[in-house]
C-alpha cells in the first residue's frame, strides 16, 4: 500500500517530533480498520483507500488536528512564503555570481575564460551562503507577519487528490550495487596507476620516455589520494548496508565537493611536462584540459547541492520507510 505509507509520510511532516511515531501509528492503524471493514464488503482495496484518504483530508490538515499550538505559518499565509522562498532561492545566487562575473571582467584587465570560470568556482559557496540566510529572513518575516499583523487571506479550498502525494523517497537511498563495484574498481585503479607505476603515464620523445605530468601533480597527488580513499570505503559501506542513510550521503556529498575542489585545483595549475607539450605541438592540450576539467567541476559541485538538498527535500529515513511498508503489509496479509 504505498499510497498509504505516502499519506502518512506527508502527514509526519507536520507532526512534533516526541508524538510524530505514536500519531502515525495509531492514524494507519485507524485507515486499516477501516479498509477491513470497506474491503469486506466486496470493495476494492486501492479504491476503498482512495476514498479513506480523501473523507480524511489533506495531510496537514489531519496533522493539526493533533497538535496542540498552531502552525508558525497559517495556510493561508504558507504558499506565499513558499513562491517568495522559491524566487529567492532560483534568483539571488544568480545575481551575486552574475554581479561578482561583472566585476572581476571589470576590474581584471588581463582576463582569460579559465580565470572566470575559477572566480565564478569560487563564489559559489559564498552565493549559496547568502542564499540560506535570505531564506532564513524570509522565514523570520513572515513569522512577524504572523505573530503581529494577523493578515486574512480567502483562498479557494480545493479537494483533497491522494493522487497527488509526493512518492517516497527511497530511490534516493538505494544503493546500485554495479556502480559501487566500478567505483571501487576504477578508484583502485587510479590510486595503482599513479602511485605506483607513474612511469605508465608517459610518453617518448626522441627515443627517450618522459612522464607526462610534472612535480606539480605529484604536489597535488596526496590530495587526490585523500579523496580517492575515502570514495573507496564509502562505496564499500554501500556495498555492506545496501542502503544509504543521511550521514553516509552527507559524507558522499562532502567528497563530491571536495573531489570538485581539487578538480579545480588541477585544472589551474601546470602539470604538464613541458618536454611533451613543446615537443609534440600541443600548446592546446592544457587549455583544453584546464576548460574541461573546470566545466566538469562546477557541474559536479552544482549537482552534488542539488541531490543533498533533493534528500532534505523528502527527509525521511529509509530505514522507517521500510519498516512501515512491511508493517502494512503484513497486516494487510494477515487480513
Amino acid at each position: 500500500m504505498e499510497l498509504l505509507e505516502r499519506y502518512l509520510r506527508q502527514i509526519r511532516r507536520y507532526l512534533p517530533f516526541k508524538d510524530r511515531e505514536e500519531t502515525v501509528s495509531e492514524l494507519r492503524s485507524l485507515i486499516l480498520d477501516q479498509l477491513d471493514e470497506q474491503t469486506a464488503s466486496g470493495q476494492d482495496q486501492t479504491e476503498a483507500l482512495r476514498n479513506i484518504l480523501i473523507d480524511m483530508g489533506a495531510p496537514r490538515d489531519v496533522a493539526l488536528r493533533y497538535v496542540e499550538k498552531g502552525p508558525l505559518i497559517s495556510r493561508e499565509m504558507e504558499p506565499i512564503m513558499l513562491l517568495v522562498m522559491k524566487i529567492v532561492a532560483i534568483t539571488l545566487p544568480l545575481v551575486i555570481l552574475f554581479a561578482n562575473s561583472i566585476a572581476f571582467v571589470t576590474d581584471t584587465p588581463d582576463f582569460t575564460f579559465s580565470d572566470v570560470l575559477v572566480n565564478l568556482a569560487l563564489m559559489i559557496p559564498s552565493a549559496l551562503y547568502s542564499m540560506i540566510v535570505a531564506i532564513g529572513m524570509v522565514f523570520i518575516v513572515f513569522v512577524l507577519i504572523e505573530r503581529f499583523a494577523s493578515p486574512q487571506f480567502e483562498i479557494e479550498q480545493k479537494p483533497f487528490n491522494p493522487d497527488l502525494l509526493p512518492e517516497l523517497p527511497n530511490k534516493l537511498f538505494k544503493v546500485s550495487i554495479a556502480e559501487s563495484v566500478a567505483a571501487i574498481f576504477f578508484t583502485t585503479l587510479l590510486i595503482y596507476l599513479f602511485n605506483f607505476q607513474q612511469g605508465l603515464v608517459g610518453i617518448y620523445y626522441e627515443g627517450e620516455q618522459f612522464p607526462l605530468l610534472n612535480e606539480n601533480f605529484d604536489r597535488i597527488l596526496p590530495f587526490l589520494n585523500i579523496g580517492w580513499f575515502v570514495a573507496i570505503v564509502l562505496n564499500i559501506y554501500f556495498l555492506f548496508r545496501q542502503k544509504k542513510t543521511i550521514g553516509s550521503r552527507t559524507v558522499e556529498f562532502i567528497t563530491k565537493i571536495y573531489g570538485a575542489v581539487v578538480a579545480i585545483l588541477l585544472a589551474t595549475s601546470d602539470i604538464f611536462n613541458d618536454v611533451i607539450i613543446e615537443g609534440y605541438d600541443l600548446n592546446f592540450l592544457p587549455n583544453t584540459f584546464k576548460y574541461a576539467l573546470l566545466f566538469i567541476a562546477i557541474a559536479s559541485i552544482i549537482g552534488a547541492i542539488v541531490e543533498y538538498i533533493k534528500m532534505f527535500i523528502n527527509l525521511d529515513n529509509l530505514e522507517t520507510a521500510m519498516e512501515q511498508q512491511a508493517e502494512t503489509k503484513k497486516k494487510s496479509s494477515q487480513s
